[in-house]
Formats: structure tokens, sequence, C-alpha cells
């Protein structure tokens, strides 16, 4: 009987060391994510919102200087409103926007890598978990801090001009009705389109700064980092262009409420498959890298 309980118990012991070393890990890269967190949640978080704001203001700001304190805007043909002012400036695009949104979108964590190398602290950082939570987290919170920057700076853009402007008006509907989700501008004031764009500003964000982040790999400059995502949107936009892509199949204009595919709610769920799919590659690519530079130095 003594001998039988021999195994059990190694067993027993052997379970018991695999669940504490599983917790230690999890705990390690649970305080490496909100390290990382804070890191990417600070000035410069701020600083790129506020910007996206003032690049969105700037795309219209002689019409945006007109509309104030003007009696002519709430006309019953007016058009002006704040889905005049968005659209211009998102889906459109805008000149400050169209070229600065990428940058901003990297600003606040796409460089975190980068500046880590720099400082000799990424084999530090990766002694004290593994290297794929390491990489993983870099990716992950590099897209949650480019995608809620670019969401949060659009919505205070149309919380702020939705204090003396109407969202919609009906004259601006009926200009807009061929665009994308244009059956959503009659539902609710117009708020579910919104919401869809907001989402797409998410997404679009998210994936300007996971570009950053991987390009900061090969390339571990900060300035690097931030700047590349603005190359990889000009190589989506140039790419469409070159091929003579419809609207349907350029990721680029999808992204800008511009462009669909077979649906609207299809689309939405194809573009956020594609964007996923980016950001995996964009960690494998990562997670490749970090491992080559630590083995060989380079």
């Amino acid at each position: 009987p003594e001998k039988s309980d021999f195994p059990v118990t190694v067993l027993d012991s052997m379970r018991s060391r695999v669940r504490s070393f599983y917790m230690e890990d999890k705990l390690v890269q649970g305080s490496m994510l909100r390290s990382d967190i804070r890191q990417g949640f600070g000035i410069s978080f701020l600083f790129a919102v506020a910007g996206i704001v003032i690049c969105l203001c700037f795309d219209s700001w002689e019409t945006l200087k007109a509309t104030i304190n003007n009696p002519l805007i709430y006309g019953e043909y007016a058009t002006i409103c704040v889905l005049y002012f968005y659209f211009n400036a998102i889906s459109f695009g805008g000149v400050f926007s169209h070229y600065m949104l990428s940058i901003l979108a990297a600003l606040p964590f796409a460089a975190n890598y980068s500046i880590e190398q720099q400082n000799c602290a990424v084999v530090y950082r990766i002694l004290r978990s593994s290297k794929r939570n390491y990489c993983s987290t870099k990716i992950l919170v590099s897209a949650i801090c480019g995608g809620l920057t670019v969401c949060i700076g659009c919505l205070l853009f149309i919380l702020a001009l939705s204090t003396y402007l109407p969202l919609i008006s009906s004259q601006k509907v009926l200009e807009l009705s061929a665009v994308p989700y244009a059956c959503t501008l009659s539902i609710g004031g117009g708020v579910p389109y919104f919401v869809i764009s907001l989402y797409l500003a998410f997404l679009r964000g998210a994936l300007y700064s996971s570009v950053g982040m991987c390009v900061s790999a090969f390339l571990p400059n900060p300035y690097i980092a931030v700047c590349s995502p603005m190359i990889f949107e000009l190589f989506l936009v140039e790419c469409g262009r070159l091929l003579r892509l419809p609207a349907a199949l350029r990721l680029d204009l999808i992204l800008s409420a511009r462009g669909t595919l077979f649906s609207d709610s299809a689309t939405l769920v194809i573009v956020t498959g594609v964007v996923l799919s980016i950001i995996i590659l964009c960690f494998k690519l990562f997670s490749a890298r970090c491992e080559r530079r630590l083995t060989y130095g380079a």
C-alpha cells in the first residue's frame, strides 16, 4: 500500500508545481500588462487625443468658424451639421487628419519597444516573464492605445460640435444617401452611423499602432516607429490607386467608411477579421525579430 501511494504523491506534487508555475506566470504577465498600460495611457496619450481633435477641426477650419453663432445653420435646407464636418475630415479625407491620424495613433505606445531597447531593458523584462508574454503584451497594449486614441479623439470632436450643431440634417442625409451605412442615418437621429464610424476609427488606430510596434522590432528608433504607420497608410492608398481596386477591396477606404463588401453588416465582420489578421501577423513578425535579436544580438 505504501508503494502504491508513492506515484500518487509524486503526481500530486507535480500538479501542484505546474499549477504554481502557471499562476506565477499569469501574475507576472498581469503585472507587465498593467505596467505597459500605465505607460501607454500617459501624457503622450492625452497629447495624441488632443492632436486628433485639433486636426479634425483644422480640416474645415474656415467653415467651422463661420458656423459659430450663425443663425443660418438652423434653416430648413441647411447642410451644416456634425456629420458634414466629420464626413469631410474622416471619410472624405481631410489634409490634416489624413496624414496625421496614423502618426497620432502610434504616438502613445508604438515607440515603447524602441525606447526599452535603447535603455537595454528588453532582456530584463523578458527574463521576468517570457518572450511570448512580452511580445503579446506589447502588441496588445499598442493596439488598444492606438484604437482608443483615434476613437476618443473622434468622439470628443463629435461631442464638442453637437453642443451647438445638430448631428445630422435632412439635406445632408439626402446628399449621402449613396454612401456606406447611409441607412443608419435615418435611425435614432444618426447615432448608429456615428457608432459604426467610431468602431471603424478604433480598428484604424489599432492597425496603425500595431504596425508601428512591429516596425520598431526591425528598426528600433522611436521616430521611425511613430512615422512608419503613415508610410503604411500611403502604401495602402497607392496600391489601391495603381491596381485600380474598387472601394470594396481597398482597406483604407473601408476603414474610412467609404467602401462596403457584400453588405454593411458583412463589411464590419470582414474588416474586423482582416484587421485582426494583420495585427496577429504583426505579433508573429515582432516575436520572430525579438527572438533573433536576443539570440544573435542584431
